[in-house]
């Protein structure tokens, strides 16, 4: 299983030993303060995440409140990322200004490697994680499908919707997955990934999730909404009219 921060305890412990091994790197005497950093003074110090380790991150942070500062090296005018790069790229996802840190008051320091947190990439170490981590790693891999797709930033919003204003995006269902049993009140495990436009949300990945909802007498249901930080009019929505799909009323159940 991915290792990530668990603790303040650890995290605490991180950062004495980073200090210390920048104060016997360096020849100098450090301390630090505790602050929140907006992501406009932030840099990375590692420009690739490792897929896995960020669904772990993302599904903490969004469900179970995950939020274990950062470690940073402060300087004048910027504050590089030293411990906690997919910490600080999950709260730029969900659309938060900052992150809270500890930050090394280091005001000489330069680093060899900085780079944007909006472009930071993911990249697959092949590590196993459980089977509900699947749906998270799903939710990364379609915020950057469209930020390609739409030459800009994609952000991630957990909203509470009515059922009626999901949309579908296929057609068909099998109906031996859909009666496969599980609570839909739990659906925390696995997200469902929507696109807004027009006050509807466009079903990216849960339609299954989502027929069950309804046919379970729902009335609303978390989703993740990605969110463009461009204009655009997303082609789901054009396609979902040419196919009559107006509302999960529209979807078949078929033998599988």
């Amino acid at each position: 299983m991915t290792k990530i921060v668990s603790s303040l305890r650890e995290a605490i412990l991180r950062l004495g030993s980073v200090i210390l091994s920048f104060e016997r790197i360096y020849g100098v005497k450090l301390s630090y303060s505790t602050g929140f950093v907006n992501f406009s003074r932030l840099r990375a110090t590692e420009n690739l995440l490792e897929l896995e380790k960020l669904a772990v991150v993302l599904k903490k942070t969004v469900y179970e409140k995950y939020n274990i500062p950062i470690i940073t090296i402060k300087t004048e005018n910027i504050d590089y990322i030293i411990d906690g790069h997919h910490r600080a790229y999950v709260k730029y996802l969900l659309d938060y200004e900052g992150i809270s840190a500890y930050r090394i008051e280091f005001s000489d320091y330069m680093s060899r490697a900085s780079y944007d947190i909006r472009g930071l990439r993911t990249i697959k170490t092949g590590e196993e994680l459980p089977e509900e981590y699947t749906p998270w790693k799903a939710v990364i891999k379609l915020i950057e499908y469209y930020r390609k797709l739409y030459g800009g930033e994609v952000k991630l919003k957990k909203v509470r919707v009515s059922i009626d204003f999901l949309v579908p995006t296929q057609k068909y269902v099998e109906k031996n997955k859909l009666e496969k049993e599980y609570d839909v009140r739990r659906e925390k495990i696995a997200p469902i990934v929507c696109l807004e436009y027009e006050g509807k949300y466009y079903i990216l990945d849960g339609h299954i999730r989502s027929l069950k909802a309804k046919l379970q007498g729902e009335k609303e249901i978390d989703v993740l909404v990605l969110i463009p930080k461009v204009p655009v009019t997303p082609g789901v929505s054009r396609t979902c009219i040419i196919s009559g799909l107006r509302s999960l009323d529209d979807v078949e159940v078929i033998e599988a």
